[in-house]
């Protein structure tokens, strides 16, 4: 047994795959095994459970190129495309990426979210297989039961095919969906998700699209331009785009053009008001950013003085 890479559809997931071979003698001894014997049932529909994780160890592999990055991932900059939540919930509904079958693994609304678009579970075998990825990096787990607990390995991937890999030591234990959690959605700094429209319509990112909303389809297929005129912080738009989910006909982002009214700074200060006045991580060409695990906002300037911002939400966009 060994991971594979594949491709499928411009995406890259990682799975198990039999191999008589001495290495997959070693890769399944690490597996842990039922402690009865005996096939673990599958997670019901609507369950959740608590996620502990073991300290991150290093793959047996070297980067051919030096200037990638080694140290854990817990200390580089992309730490939280490598987290995984600490509390998830089994879903029924169908998980359209990786291999067929899948389902959805949800983080109930309290919890900390992650910052992924893809986050499944599937059941081969005696194996519970999970995945949570951005479509270009994350982590990719097989379980096997252990009582009414799940134990296995979690794995890093990425779609940089020579970047070192790490694991940790993963065990499910089931809790109730809405106890109490050590790790609460409020720990994240919060970000704009939304704008009103005149007629007190509102647009707000991983929310259903609005019944009776006057737009007209772009070209893409994926998005629409909003007839109506924008009021409250983010007033004086001149155009309003709003982008779809790739699997669910929820907002993704929404993008606001100025070509006059309020200007980058002013703008940016509208944006740290909202967050708490949490100012902008990073100022570069113009543009200002604000990263969170469930929104990303982007504030740029054009040539021409246009100004533009985006609310996009990372777990949803295409």
């Amino acid at each position: 047994m060994h991971w594979t890479r594949r491709h499928r559809g411009g995406r890259t997931t990682w799975t198990f795959v039999r191999a008589a071979t001495a290495t997959a003698l070693v890769v399944l001894s690490i597996l842990p095994r039922t402690t009865d014997g005996l096939l673990a049932q599958a997670p019901t529909s609507g369950s959740c459970f608590d996620v502990e994780l073991g300290d991150w160890a290093p793959v047996e592999q070297v980067p051919s190129d030096p200037r990638l990055p080694t140290r854990r991932p817990d200390l580089t900059g992309d730490s939280v495309i490598y987290s995984v939540p600490r509390r998830v919930r089994f879903d029924a509904d169908s998980f359209a990426w990786g291999e067929p079958g899948g389902r959805r693994l949800r983080t109930p609304e309290h919890v900390l979210p992650v910052p992924h678009r893809w986050t499944g579970w599937w059941v081969r075998g005696d194996t519970l297989q999970l995945t949570v990825s951005t479509g270009f990096a994350g982590t990719s787990a097989t379980l096997l039961g252990d009582g009414s607990d799940w134990t296995g390995t979690l794995r890093t991937f990425s779609d940089v095919g020579n970047l070192q890999r790490w694991t940790r030591a993963l065990r499910l234990a089931p809790v109730g969906c809405d106890a109490p959690t050590d790790q609460p959605a409020a720990l994240e700094a919060p970000l704009p998700r939304e704008i009103l429209l005149e007629d007190g319509t509102v647009l707000q990112l991983g929310a259903p699209i609005p019944e009776g909303l006057a737009t007209s389809e772009r070209r893409d297929g994926r998005s629409f331009l909003v007839h109506a005129a924008v009021i409250g912080p983010f007033a004086g738009a001149d155009s309003v785009v709003v982008e779809r989910s790739h699997s669910d006909d929820v907002v993704a982002s929404i993008r606001l053009e100025y070509t006059e009214g309020p200007g980058s700074d002013a703008l940016v200060e509208i944006v740290t008001r909202l967050s708490d006045g949490r100012g902008p991580l990073s100022r570069a060409y113009g543009s200002a950013f604000w990263y969170g695990r469930s929104g990303h906002v982007m504030v740029s300037e054009g040539r021409n003085g246009a100004v533009r911002v985006i609310l996009r939400d990372p777990r949803s966009t295409r």
